[in-house]
């Protein structure tokens, strides 16, 4: 500890120097206020740094050389303990710091006490960038934060000088009472260290500086400034000057010195080489007072070396935490273990693919390693070549997945025909089917919050319009039944984003979403929250439940968000029952949107915005295009790609459409120059007026029909919020029953015989169907019978 302090107080001792010769008298006076801050710091932080260094160990051949006593040793039984040692120094020095801590704190929160007494016991006048507190006592002024204390008689007279309010609001804004603040409580916990008083003076008068450079900004004359000082500010007033300490004031003691720096002026060449000199002045106080360690390196072991290989994102390898084209891996692996066979460990994040498996290992037999492991959660591989049992030999690759994925043999996901066998370890022999092209969807998102959807960059809003367009065959209750949904993630994704993702992808119907990325899990309230909804129906009965359906959504996106050891501690996962069948939608009438009949509804259209601007799109043929109010061209950005304006007869194949409408407003105007007007298309015209009419009677007729629909879903609410009776209490498990009899003090029996209530709690353990009979002995503590049942 003592080397600690004089190596602490040698560093700031340097430091000042540098900045007393150097520095204090160069017109930088920001730099110079951090620098001296920076520079107490460091003092603190370098002696306690330590640097270790690895070296070599080596072998050395000690003797020990043991003395030999050929006589007895006498004792001189007269002699005395003459100079014993009874002062306890350690106990003195730590109790003389602590009456140092104590003093400079009492001194401290003394003047701390002052000033906030000053501030609530004046009046108080707020300006745009100070508050003035305005005294009594006949004090100079001076500023503490945004406070500026001043004469009341003076100020209301207009007797105190601009520069000298301005000086004092430089002090407020430049917030130079932190720094005051952190000198006083480092002086507290280093009273003893003299360097404390001399940085604290520094700081004050740079911050003298830093005010006097900003009046002389806005003052013509230099001269009249420190006339102005000089006038108002005498050495008799200063005597009498009863401020407090921590408050920026000004100093008659240092006129003279900024008086000086005022008329200094440094050269650009000469403020940029004492900039520079910090630099090695900082590394050669950290080289000096730094602490080194030397341990020895530890012995390299020649054996067989286990090459870790890392799969993310289906197709990314990492060999030992470096990634690695595929076509290089074999090459990296034998650099890594070039005069031994490796063990190779494969470790998998989500879904490892049969083929791209085959590819791995096509790379690694160049390398001849010893034996390979593969670990992956999800392995997918043809059913025609899905063997039950398969033998292990040499060439076997060890493969441990907790689900095993079966595909059709046409699927593209089919298993590379050059790959070896596998010797497959699953947990629970879980197979699954997929009949979907696109079957799992993969949504990655990156540590921005970007989505990357089956190689599209889709905007968040946007997900569930390009999911739509994307999977046009199939319905939501298709999609909920067969189609695996997931989502993989960085370490640094913001939780909002897949928090978002996952509900939107919910609420457009998938069968799974599996979240796979950091092992994060669910929060604390995601975990009460998950346990109180699966609980509530869990205590249902089957047959008469009632289920809403925003609390299932929610329940199964918290159950995907839990880990695998959440999940085992929390309530199942409720067994709701099927769901009826779906009536048939009415078709809905014809409007301004969508004019086509249903037989001739081929490319599918529809409105979204980007950006703020609603775009019109166009898709047909796994092809959409995309128009922007103006009828250009654009892509899903907005960006546009054709300046020209899109004639009206090429946005649809076969239909002219010169005007698109949403909500009664023209979106988009197509061109309509270059179009010959005919008399089919007059006719065409008139047709559309008459169905215009027919559309608008049919949404009259529409609006009655939801009225009615609205009038039957509120009576049909009110008779399905009749409350349900309350369930029965269960009764309690027997165990359960054991452990709050014995907390109430139970005497127990089993057979006849008293035994403790550990042992009771052991014996019902290991059989449930024993005979409890609890009695109460003067209504205090019961008694409990354990007996064999008379089915035993």
């Amino acid at each position: 500890m003592l080397l600690y302090l004089v190596k602490s107080a040698t560093c700031m001792a340097i430091f000042f120097l540098f900045y007393k010769f150097l520095l204090e008298e160069v017109q930088m006076h920001v730099f110079k206020r951090f620098y001296l801050l920076v520079a107490l710091t460091a003092s603190l932080v370098i002696p306690s740094l330590v640097f270790v260094e690895y070296v070599e160990p080596t072998i050395t051949t000690s003797y020990t050389m043991t003395p030999v006593i050929s006589e007895p040793l006498e004792l001189n039984k007269t002699a005395q303990l003459t100079d014993v040692d009874v002062i306890n120094w350690k106990l003195i020095l730590w109790t003389s710091y602590g009456i140092g801590v104590f003093g400079f704190g009492f001194r401290f929160t003394r003047n701390l006490v002052q000033i906030i007494h000053r501030i609530r016991s004046n009046p108080k006048l707020r300006q745009q960038f100070s508050i003035k507190v305005l005294l009594q006592d006949k004090l100079p002024p001076h500023t503490f934060f945004g406070y500026v204390f001043l004469n009341k008689k003076q100020f209301e007279a207009n007797r105190i000088p601009k520069e000298v309010l301005l000086h004092e609001e430089v002090h407020a804004r430049q917030l130079h009472s932190l720094d005051v603040i952190f000198i006083e409580l480092l002086q507290v916990f280093l009273w003893f260290n003299p360097m404390m008083v001399f940085f604290k003076k520094s700081i004050k008068l740079n911050h003298e500086f830093l005010a006097d450079s900003a009046v002389l900004k806005e003052t013509p004359s230099t001269s009249s400034y420190q006339n102005t000082l000089l006038s108002y500010l005498s050495e008799n007033s200063q005597k009498k000057y009863q401020s407090i300490k921590m408050a920026n004031a000004i100093n008659y003691s240092s006129i003279k010195k900024r008086f000086k720096i005022m008329t200094t002026k440094t050269s650009t060449k000469a403020r940029f080489l004492r900039l520079f000199l910090v630099f090695p002045l900082f590394a050669l106080l950290l080289f000096g007072f730094s602490q080194t360690k030397t341990l020895p390196k530890e012995p390299v072991t020649n054996t067989s070396p286990i090459l870790t290989i890392t799969i993310q994102n289906s197709t990314d390898v990492w060999l030992n935490h470096k990634q690695v084209p595929l076509k290089d891996l074999a090459q990296q692996v034998l650099e890594l273990s070039p005069t031994t066979a490796p063990k190779i460990e494969i470790h998998v994040q989500g879904m490892l693919e049969a083929t791209f498996l085959g590819q791995i290992e096509k790379e690694l037999a160049k390398t001849d390693p010893i034996a390979i492991n593969v670990f992956a959660d999800e392995y997918v591989m043809s059913r025609g070549s899905y063997q039950e049992k398969v033998d292990s030999t040499s060439n076997t690759v060890m493969l441990r997945t907790n689900k095993m994925t079966l595909v059709p043999d046409a699927h593209p996901l089919m298993a590379n025909k050059g790959q070896k066998s596998l010797a497959t370890t699953t947990a629970g022999n879980s197979f699954t089917e997929r009949p979907y092209k696109d079957n799992p969807l993969i949504i990655y998102i990156n540590g921005k919050g970007d989505l990357l959807v089956q190689e599209h960059l889709v905007p968040l809003e946007n997900l569930t319009a390009f999911l739509s367009d994307r999977y046009t065959g199939h319905d939501k209750i298709q999609r909920e039944s067969t189609l695996d949904v997931k989502i993989k993630v960085e370490d640094k994704t913001p939780k909002k984003v897949i928090e978002e993702v996952a509900h939107k992808v919910e609420a457009w119907g998938a069968a799974t979403i599996n979240i796979i990325g950091p092992p994060a899990g669910a929060t604390k309230t995601q975990l009460v929250e998950y346990n109180a909804l699966a609980k509530k129906y869990n205590n249902m009965d089957r047959n008469q439940m009632r289920i809403l359906k925003k609390e299932v959504e929610r329940l199964s996106y918290l159950f995907n968000v839990m880990t695998t050891a959440q999940k085992a501690n929390a309530e199942p996962f409720p067994n709701f029952p099927e769901p009826p069948s779906v009536p048939t939608p009415p078709v809905p009438p014809l409007d301004k949107e969508n004019r086509e009949s249903p037989q001739s509804r081929s490319p599918l259209t529809g409105f979204f915005k980007v950006n703020g601007e609603t775009l019109f799109y166009v898709s047909e043929k796994e092809k959409t295009t995309y128009f922007n109010r103006w009828g250009q061209k654009v892509d899903q950005n907005g960006e546009v790609l054709d300046p020209v304006q899109t004639r009206a007869d090429k946005v649809i194949p076969g239909q002219v459409i010169s005007k698109v409408y949403k909500n009664d407003d023209v979106v988009v105007a197509f061109d309509t120059k270059n179009i010959e007007t005919s008399s089919a298309t007059l006719k065409l015209k008139e047709e559309a007026k008459q169905l215009q009419k027919a559309s608008k009677q049919l949404q009259k007729q529409s609006k009655k029909l939801q009225k009615e629909s609205k009038h039957l879903q509120k009576e049909s609410q009110k008779l399905s919020e009749v409350p349900t009776p309350p369930m029965p209490p269960t009764p309690m498990h027997p165990l359960d029953h054991i452990i709050e009899m014995a907390k109430q003090g139970a005497t127990f029996y089993y057979e006849g015989g008293q035994i403790s209530s550990d042992k009771a709690i052991d014996v019902v353990k290991k059989n449930e169907q024993l005979d409890i009979d609890v009695t109460w002995i003067g209504s205090k503590k019961p008694r409990v019978m354990i007996s064999k049942s008379k089915s035993n």
